[in-house]
């Protein structure tokens, strides 16, 4: 799985390549009609968009880890385990965490990417 560094002027986030795509598709849920693939940065209007829409969203995320009660212990999935939707993917301190970090490094304005 490949991860993307972010880089904006206060700090760096490496995520996967994974929930890069998923945040994009939760941003577009809530209206944002940006598109980032094969890019390198984020300008400063893309990325105000992006926060705004991502602000949005972020109260409908549940605060609990809503992914670990479709999981067993070694990380199966329970048999009547449904697909996972974009809240659940951000559910909990973990993935909400990712969304403000984001929301917080698009406020700076312009974010880089790179490939690890």
């Amino acid at each position: 799985m490949q991860h993307l560094n972010l880089t904006s002027l206060n700090e760096t986030l490496n995520i996967s390549e994974q929930d890069w795509l998923a945040m994009l598709r939760l941003a577009k849920v809530y209206g944002w009609k940006g598109y980032l693939m094969d890019t390198c940065a984020i300008g400063p209007t893309v990325a105000t968009t992006l926060a705004l829409a991502l602000r949005e969203a972020l109260p409908d995320v549940p605060r609990h880890d809503a992914l670990r009660e479709k999981f067993d212990d070694f990380g199966e999935p329970h048999p009547s385990t449904d697909d996972i939707n974009l809240y659940e993917w951000f559910s909990g301190q973990q993935g909400r965490d990712i969304l403000s970090r984001v929301i917080r490094m698009c406020d700076t304005g312009t974010i880089f990417i790179s490939g690890t």
